[in-house]
Parts: structure tokens; sequence; C-alpha cells
């Protein structure tokens, strides 16, 4: 179960970009947790960068 669905974590990142990339005025405007942010800015540049998202544990 995710608790944020794909569209709105592309809405974030999209925000993000537009912000000029600053972490700190996005995660205060969608009420995120840091790292919450900071793990789907790496799977964007990693999907940039021609590589495979890594598959969580279960």
């Amino acid at each position: 179960m995710t608790k944020y669905n794909s569209l709105f974590k592309q809405q974030v990142i999209e925000f993000y970009l537009q912000q000029h990339k600053n972490r700190s005025f996005t995660r205060q405007h969608f009420h995120l947790n840091k790292r919450t942010l900071n793990r789907w800015i790496a799977l964007r540049v990693s999907l940039a960068n021609g590589c495979k998202p890594l598959k969580n544990k279960v």
C-alpha cells in the first residue's frame, strides 16, 4: 500500500524543479518529510540517467 500516488509524486517533483530545486520550500509546501522528498528526487535522477528503480524489500 502506498501512501502517495504516482500523480502526486510527479506534481511534487515538477513543483521542485519549477522552484529552482529548492527542497526546503517544496517540503514545506507539500508537508513532506525530508527523507521522503530526497528519495523521490533520487529516483527521478536515476530514471533520468537510464537506471532502473530498485524494488523495495518486503
